[in-house]
């Protein structure tokens, strides 16, 4: 449970069980989706996945504030890795998809995490 213009602090961990780590660097970013409205809220996560190397499992930790007139109700958590070119960032099949089966938004580019979190 978090309050509006609260402190927003989360943490994750990403294995990587594949064989590379990206090239380019890219953008992490955690989102915040509104069930109701759909509306989006992002936050960057200080990472640089180039640097997360095949068999290892990082740490991430977001330290963020939320917005003051964010939206009260309940929120979907995802995570969003877009292409690091602004031509592509927006577009879906150019973010990384995680190997999670059932958490990846094909029409968005997010990788949902499973968990809501309720926004007082």
């Amino acid at each position: 449970q978090l309050s509006r213009g609260g402190r927003f602090q989360m943490g994750l961990e990403i294995a990587n069980d594949g064989f590379a780590n990206p090239i380019k660097p890219r953008g992490v970013r955690v989102v915040l989706r509104n069930l109701a409205s759909k509306q989006v809220y992002t936050f960057p996560i200080n990472t640089d996945p180039r640097f997360w190397e095949p068999d290892k499992t990082q740490a991430l930790m977001l330290d963020a504030t939320l917005p003051g007139d964010i939206p009260t109700g309940d929120y979907e958590v995802l995570l969003h890795l877009p292409d690091p070119a602004p031509n592509l960032a927006n577009r879906p099949e150019y973010a990384i998809r995680l190997a999670n089966p059932n958490v990846w938004e094909a029409a968005t580019g997010y990788n949902l995490l499973q968990h809501t979190l309720k926004v007082q």
